[in-house]
């Protein structure tokens, strides 16, 4: 017969999806972290004990503060918990470590008795890695007594002034994978939260003095500890985005009085200069780029080091020793230093991943960053000033004269398309990308271009080409300020390439030495992906009033954004789509739009020939077998080949076209200078 502790029911969120192992959990965490808030469960301990070794758990209750709210769930999130878990890896077995069976008995010892014991799967008989969990018999309501609660545990699993808990599973909204094995279950076993709480601190060790828990101290009015190495680095980035700013307003005066500058005057900063090599391991690039050749070592560690590619150089940044660099250290927790996170509770570490790049993890806030991510958040800079800090910190020369004079058109025409001389001479276009939120997007290519640009002896072109996946783009959005769904930004691409402002090169219009190099580059990587190679043009007169006529163009012909894509484009102009559309070149036609055309163009000839005019409204209301939702994205792809084919023009319903045509409009079905009505175009 079950007892009234076995029959207790506790809240905790249980992320639905089965998981054979921890890599499969650990490749869809950030979906767990992002829905596990939906998904709240009350279940008795026998339960939870079952579903421990299949599913993603965090033994707190949390909900979202909005309902529409997709956000992953944070300490913000967090209600309460009555259950509470501790990873225990041993990780530092030389000082400290304990069997299951040992963790279980210290437990008793000290009224701290177990519900439910379960390894994990880094388990070994060698080796013991597992997880505690105990139950409470109350609620904890506040955060603070999370934290005191698990003082106490860590205080209870250490010895030798050593802790052998994970510190990772101390976070109140912390997602337990699943396990391996159970290996000690007490359903009855409660711990009573109030005996835990009135232990004196005197009577238990502070938790910050135990050796592998490496917890900075509470900082009064939330402000962050930098180390020293951090602060003089945020001073230099400081001092080298004024001289920065000065520069961009000495050229944007020169913009707005109608000339573009050609040359650029900024100061050198007075800092001391690092050794690469005091740094950098170089024989590790090797492991990164095959092509070595791209990579000028000079013997003497004072003259630069030269190089031609954006890999090389984002490798050569990667590998770079962020802990010796920026002051923390390897492989050891310390309070989060990102801005906007209260990390009381050290989350933060400096780790080396698989390929052996330095990586900044705080998994309080779930952010992961290589170094010039980091430096960006940490001073509130673009991408680029942080990469010409890090050249220049480095002695570091990665563009050659020709990449620095492409450069600087680039610099000039995103200045250009933000100046007021644009806006006066090119209205068409101006309005065009205003309307459409797209001079974020141009402004984000053209950096991005600036950023990844190749060497014409790489990209064998006079001419500025980098190549990114649309989900590499799609991740630099939150940089920019922007906001947008893949397919969003894909149609803002292919928009700007029609218009002429950027280029999406087709497989034919790669030049052969980059084509090479792309193939070496994803001959590397294990994941099959499509790299899309994309083109600055040269601001110019031609260029913009080439746009501006296209845009005028769209309008002519009644082609509208809203539904346009490849199919509209197609129906068009072939040949004009394939340059933009380069993913689906020759791609057929969908089959159930050419029916709806046929349909589509048998009713407007059936109408003109009938009435001599006919409106877009008029022709879908006659076609049968599509939904009202689909008539209407169909006829935006048709109407521009409809016009084209049967020779019409739209107008503006008026007063002569009612007298012409006979037309009766009782029911303001038209509107003069408003309403449009298709006409067959007068022959000369």
């Amino acid at each position: 017969m079950k007892t009234k502790q076995e029959e207790l029911k506790y809240t905790i969120l249980v992320y639905p999806k089965i998981f054979s192992d921890k890599e499969e959990a650990s490749k869809s965490i950030g979906i767990i972290k992002n829905n596990i808030l939906d998904h709240p469960k009350v279940l008795t301990l026998k339960q939870i004990a079952d579903l421990s070794l299949k599913c993603a758990i965090s033994f707190g209750y949390g909900k979202r503060l909005i309902k529409d709210d997709k956000k992953s769930y944070r300490k913000i999130n967090w209600q309460y918990q009555q259950i509470i878990a501790i990873d225990i890896d041993n990780s530092n077995k030389e000082n400290s470590y304990l069997t299951y069976q040992e963790a279980i008995k210290l437990c008793k010892k000290n009224k701290l008795k177990p519900a439910i014991v379960y390894t994990t799967f880094s388990h070994t008989e060698e080796h013991h890695r597992y997880r505690i969990v105990f139950a409470l018999d109350e609620k904890i309501n506040t955060q603070e007594e999370y934290l005191l609660i698990m003082q106490y545990v860590c205080n209870v699993l250490s010895s030798n002034s050593y802790t052998i808990a994970d510190t990772k599973s101390l976070d109140c909204c912390r997602i337990f994978y699943p396990g391996k094995d159970i290996v000690y279950t007490d359903y009855k076993a409660i711990v009573k939260k109030k005996t835990v709480l009135s232990i004196k601190p005197d009577k238990q060790k502070d938790i910050n003095t135990l050796q592998n828990i490496s917890i900075a101290p509470d900082n009064s009015n939330n402000q962050i500890c930098y180390s020293d190495n951090l602060k003089e680095i945020i001073k230099e980035i400081a001092e080298l985005k004024k001289l920065d700013a000065h520069s961009l307003k000495q050229l944007r005066t020169l913009i707005n009085k109608g000339f573009i500058s050609s040359t650029r005057k900024v100061s050198t900063l007075k800092y001391n200069i690092y050794n690469i090599y005091n740094y950098v391991d170089l024989n590790n690039i090797c492991r990164y780029i095959k092509d070595v050749s791209v990579l000028t070592i000079d013997d003497k560690a004072s003259n630069p080091l030269y190089i031609n590619t954006p890999e090389t150089f984002y490798s050569l940044a990667g590998s770079i020793k962020m802990d010796k660099f920026l002051g923390l250290t390897l492989m050891k927790h310390f309070s989060c230093i990102l801005p906007n996170h209260e990390d009381n509770n050290p989350s933060a570490r400096v780790e080396i991943d698989k390929e052996g790049k330095y990586v900044y993890h705080c998994y309080g806030c779930d952010k992961r960053y290589n170094l010039l991510e980091l430096l960006e958040h940490l001073t509130n800079s673009n991408h680029l000033l942080i990469k010409r800090y890090i050249a220049l910190k480095f002695n570091i020369n990665y563009e050659s004269e020709w990449q620095s004079s492409k450069d600087k058109k680039l610099e000039e025409y995103a200045d250009f398309i933000h100046s007021d001389i644009f806006q006066e001479s090119y209205p068409l276009v101006y309005k065009t990308l205003k309307r459409k939120n797209l001079f974020g997007v141009l402004t984000m290519m053209i950096d991005l271009a600036r950023a990844y640009i190749y060497d014409v002896d790489i990209s064998g072109q006079d001419k500025v080409i980098f190549f990114l996946t649309l989900n590499q783009i799609l991740n630099k959005l939150p940089a920019f300020g922007i906001t947008k769904s893949r397919k969003s930004l894909y149609d803002s691409i292919i928009f700007l390439s029609r218009v002429g402002l950027i280029e999406c090169l087709t497989t034919e219009h790669v030049p052969i030495k980059l084509k090479n190099y792309l193939k070496m580059i994803k001959n590397k990587s294990s994941k099959q992906y499509r790299i899309n190679c994309y083109s600055i043009p040269e601001v110019s007169t031609e260029l913009l009033e080439r746009a501006e006529q296209i845009i005028s163009d769209d309008k002519k012909h009644n082609v509208r954004a809203k539904h346009f894509c490849r199919e509209a484009a197609v129906r068009a102009n072939k040949d004009i789509a394939n340059l933009y559309y380069t993913q689906s070149i020759d791609k057929p036609l969908s089959k159930e739009v050419d029916t709806f055309y046929t349909r589509y163009k048998r009713t407007a000839i059936r109408l003109l020939d009938k009435q001599g005019y006919t409106t877009e409204k008029e022709i879908c209301g006659f076609i049968r077998g599509f939904n009202a939702k689909t008539k209407e994205r169909y006829s935006c792809y048709c109407l521009p080949q409809l016009i084209k084919e049967l020779n019409l023009e739209r107008v503006n319903y008026s007063k002569q076209l009612e007298r012409k045509y006979g037309i009766i409009n009782k029911t303001k079905k038209y509107f003069y200078g408003i309403s449009q009505i298709l006409i067959r175009k007068e022959s000369d």
